[in-house]
């Protein structure tokens, strides 16, 4: 059994973690703590140990300055994982964008989109704070002079080899951006967006001939000889097919809780892909290679929402470590212990 101590800061972890991913200050412990203390004097009343009840609520350390330390602790964990995850992992995919937050300082978030086992994550690297001008290449170089918060970005920064993919990488996602663009806009006919992702489809055809995979090829057409291919991708098809079908079922009855607890559709593929025999490793690697590639920079969006959300008007001097660390945990999938 744990504990009285251990049980207090495991609760004064849970706390931490409930306040920052919800975006709230670091001083809302101590409130959160006094509205435990009214609801427990009120519901457990009657209760024999009652007294008990309320030492252990008045125990749990939830300072501002605790709950910052807290927070602190459980980003560095995640970021030790991500290091170790996108370091372990054949490729990643990074998407950079600039926004000015309260205070009118820029601010470059940079997510991450990886493979970790048989789960796909997407999930934040660092919000940086960037000084003067806000082009293409400024992003860069905000990233290369982070020293070890970007540490995982600078080593591979490093490598000739993965130099040459990601250069690779940023040109096809140029391709990918000039498709986001065609399909947005007011007067967009059905017929002209299929025609332009159709476009794009034989682009991709071109491009995969383009890269020097060695025996792709022989891969691809011996894994349609095989029995492989009817027992494990023609039963992804049906799981495919399936979960689209509950997701609708879900939709129509509008119990969207039930729809986020269903399997993630990259996951199933991404799965399959994995219990492949390293006979096959080409067609693994440029699989997830093309599973990690970003679709747009809607994640980068999506922390900039979190950061004018934490680092409002009320707390425009927030540091920079602490508006990382904080946004950082309102987005990442990885569970902190």
């Amino acid at each position: 059994m744990r504990s009285a101590l251990s049980a207090g800061s495991s609760a004064s972890f849970a706390g931490a973690l409930a306040i920052v991913r919800n975006g709230k200050p670091f001083t809302d412990g101590e409130y959160a703590k006094t509205f435990m203390l009214d609801v427990a004097n009120e519901r457990f009343d009657d209760f024999p140990n009652k007294d008990k009840i309320i030492k252990r609520i008045k125990d749990i350390p939830l300072s501002a300055r605790t709950v910052h330390d807290r927070s602190i602790m459980m980003a560095n964990q995640v970021e030790e994982t991500q290091i170790k995850d996108i370091s372990a992992g054949t490729y990643f995919s990074l998407a950079l964008d600039e926004s000015t937050d309260v205070s009118h300082l820029s601010q470059c978030s940079i997510i991450a989109r990886y493979a970790a086992g048989d789960t796909l994550r997407e999930e934040s690297l660092a919000v940086l704070p960037m000084k003067g001008t806000t082009r293409g290449e400024d992003l860069f170089m905000c990233v290369g002079c982070q020293g070890g918060r970007c540490s995982a970005v600078l080593q591979l920064l490093d490598n000739t080899d993965w130099l040459l993919q990601f250069h690779n990488l940023v040109d096809i996602t140029g391709h990918l951006n000039q498709l986001n663009v065609k399909m947005q806009g007011i007067g967009k006919t059905i017929s002209s967006l299929q025609q332009a992702v159709f476009a794009f489809e034989s682009k991709l055809e071109v491009f995969l001939r383009d890269i020097e995979t060695g025996h792709f090829e022989l891969e691809v057409a011996d894994l349609k000889a095989s029995d492989m291919w009817m027992s494990k991708f023609k039963s992804l098809n049906g799981e495919l097919k399936s979960l689209a079908r509950q997701r609708a079922e879900l939709a129509r009855e509008h119990k969207w809780t039930e729809m986020k607890n269903l399997q993630p559709e990259d996951q199933l593929i991404l799965k399959t892909w994995n219990e492949l025999p390293v006979t096959y490793h080409t067609m693994q690697r440029v699989r997830i290679a093309v599973l990690t590639m970003f679709g747009s920079t809607y994640a980068c969006e999506q922390s900039f929402s979190h950061m004018r959300n934490i680092k409002n008007y009320l707390r425009s001097r927030l540091t920079d470590g602490s508006l990382h660390k904080a946004i950082s945990k309102t987005v990442q999938h990885q569970k902190s212990h």
